[in-house]
C-alpha cells in the first residue's frame, strides 16, 4: 500500500456505517501513530539436518495477514462545555464500539489514503483516560502487508 500511513486512515465502513477517523473539523479519533502497531508475520517452516550442523531444508517464507492495533485521542469539536463535551465523547466511543461489532463475522472496509483493505475486529475498542480519552482496538486482515 503506497499511501500507508496512520494519518492517512480516513474511514471504517461497516454493514452499521461508516466511522471516520482524523477529521479536520469534526468530533473524532485521532489515531495516534506511536501508540498504534500494524504487524504481518512470516509462516516459516525448516528442517533441521539430522546429527549434522545446519538445515536439510527451508521452504519458501509465507506472509500471514496484517494485525492492525489502532490507538487515538478523542477530539470533540462540536461542544464546548464539560458536560457537552462528555456527550459527545461517549457518542464517538459508542460509534466506533457499534461499527467494531459490526465486523466480528464479516468484513468491513478501513480506507488509508486512496486505498482500501478488507479487516475485520479483532479486538473490541478499549477506552482509557479520565476527561481526555484514549481509544485502542484491534483489526486483522487476510491480505499480507
Amino acid at each position: 500500500m503506497s499511501d500507508w500511513s496512520f494519518s492517512n486512515i480516513t474511514t471504517l465502513s461497516t454493514p452499521s456505517g461508516t466511522h471516520t477517523f482524523n477529521a479536520a473539523a469534526a468530533d473524532t479519533i485521532i489515531i495516534d501513530p506511536e501508540a498504534s502497531t500494524r504487524t504481518c508475520d512470516l509462516r516459516t517452516t525448516i528442517f533441521k539436518k539430522g546429527q549434522a550442523s545446519g538445515y536439510f531444508y527451508a521452504a519458501p517464507f509465507l506472509q500471514e495477514g496484517q494485525h492492525l492495533v489502532l490507538s487515538g485521542v478523542v477530539r470533540i469539536f462540536s461542544a464546548s462545555t464539560e458536560a457537552a463535551v462528555v456527550a459527545a465523547r461517549d457518542v464517538v466511543i459508542n460509534d466506533l464500539m457499534t461499527k467494531c461489532k459490526a465486523i466480528l463475522s464479516t468484513e468491513g472496509t478501513l480506507t488509508i489514503g486512496s486505498e482500501t483493505l478488507a479487516v475485520r475486529c479483532e479486538q473490541l475498542p478499549i477506552p482509557t483516560g479520565g476527561f481526555l480519552k484514549s481509544v485502542t482496538f484491534g483489526l486483522v486482515s487476510t491480505t499480507p502487508m
